[in-house]
């Protein structure tokens, strides 16, 4: 038995509580050669009557995964021709053929992994369950990732020293947002060579709606601050940003926003003092932000996905309206 087939039972047992079996196919030499040649083939049977009758199991260890369409050509051929029910097996299958294999409703087990056998009904995701859960928001440097990918469409052969030079962070941070987007299952990776690329399993709205979950609003904290220090170069934020692209108002102070990490703590104490002067004339907000807005910015204002990541919450309903407008106007 090879090391996937052992990790297999092992699995089985563990898992469901019985005893397996395992034996090689006797029909293997009546396969075409394509077939022979990439999968080995075993037959399963458990010491109680589970399944009906036996599972033919399509052992895939070559160091490249077929797709999910090529994989389920592969099983619908061996149920036809042989009348057996066939699982895909393999150490690790990655995100968006485990996806894709589930829509087709192909069953496949992933050792220690997960279990899909939908003809019985069961789908087991102890693992990637555990994974989701430990998961709750992106880190700045993730969400920036997304954003921008969305804004340009970049939704495949992204490599982490391109996200580097495009957004100025550093490979470490780069390879921790590729884990994260990977983690969420919104995205998958694969290697030409020794370098990753990183590929969206969705684009446009659908990624913006799957990946919403683990957003969060770009603003840190707010401080208000006198119209004569209020930096020139700072792009429009909040409502006054909105304004600028729906029919809302404009709120009778400006709102601008600046990374945190470049608003001096020294700066920013010496305007503690007039925090209770915004509606005042003269003053202006400043949101201080968990990154950087200018690496999104589009014209004067912060981006339209960050604009509506940091409104979201607010509970008035023209705000709301304007918001649902903004995103209906995004270039998907």
């Amino acid at each position: 038995m090879t090391k996937t087939t052992q990790n297999l039972v092992k699995y089985l047992e563990n898992t469901l509580g019985i005893n397996a079996l395992l034996s090689k196919w006797d029909k293997v030499n009546s396969l075409p050669f394509y077939l022979r040649e990439h999968y080995l083939y075993y037959t399963l049977q458990f010491k109680v009557d589970l399944f009906g009758s036996k599972l033919l199991l399509l052992i895939d260890g070559g160091n490249d995964e077929q797709s999910a369409a090529k994989i389920k050509k592969n099983i619908e051929f061996l149920r036809n021709r042989y009348d057996i029910e066939t699982v895909y097996v393999r150490d690790a299958i990655t995100t968006y053929n485990r996806k894709r294999l589930i829509e087709y409703h192909i069953p496949f087990i992933v050792p220690n992994n997960q279990m899909y056998l939908p003809t019985i009904g069961l789908d087991l995701r102890e693992y990637m369950r555990q994974i989701r859960t430990s998961l709750s928001l992106f880190s700045p440097s993730t969400q920036v990732f997304m954003i921008y990918a969305l804004i340009n469409k970049l939704y495949s052969g992204i490599t982490p020293s391109e996200i580097s030079s495009m957004l100025g962070y550093s490979s470490m941070t780069v390879i921790r947002a590729f884990n994260q987007l990977e983690q969420a299952e919104i995205a998958d990776h694969y290697k030409v060579g020794k370098e990753r690329h990183l590929q969206f399993l969705y684009e446009g709205k659908e990624l913006w709606n799957k990946g919403q979950v683990f957003l969060s609003s770009p603003v840190k904290n707010s401080l208000e601050i006198h119209i004569s220090n209020a930096p020139l170069n700072y792009p429009l934020a909040g409502l006054s940003a909105l304004a600028k692209h729906t029919m809302i108002g404009e709120p009778t102070n400006p709102v601008l926003a600046v990374f945190s990490r470049k608003w001096r703590s020294a700066t920013a104490d010496s305007f503690q003092a007039q925090h209770q002067l915004f509606g005042y004339p003269d003053t202006v907000r400043l949101e201080l932000w968990k990154y950087d807005p200018c690496k999104l910015t589009q014209g004067d204002t912060v981006d339209f996905l960050s604009l509506y990541l940091s409104l979201r919450e607010d509970e008035n309903e023209r705000v709301q309206d304007s918001l649902e407008s903004l995103i209906g106007s995004f270039r998907w």
